[in-house]
């Protein structure tokens, strides 16, 4: 079922972010959707610390402040998702 909305969001967000990489984006859709760290790891594979580096980068790209949940906040007002 998470594979199946997994599928769905990259579908939805082809266009992408300028300046965002496709991976990026996906994990930027994923946080929209509220997903922690670890979940986004576990659903796509990776280690939690490249998720923590991908938010990382995606925050300095988007030019976002350093502060908790400002990465989140964004994400959910701009997709509009839950």
């Amino acid at each position: 079922m998470e594979h199946i909305k997994i599928i769905n969001l990259e579908a939805a967000i082809q266009l992408g972010i300028r300046g965002l990489t496709r991976m990026e984006n996906i994990i930027l859709g994923l946080i929209a959707q509220q997903k922690k760290s670890k979940e986004i790891a576990n659903l796509l594979y990776l280690s939690e610390k490249t998720i923590r580096n991908h938010r990382y980068n995606i925050k300095k790209k988007l030019d976002l402040p350093n502060e908790n949940n400002s990465l989140l906040k964004w994400a959910v007002s701009s997709f509009k998702c839950a």
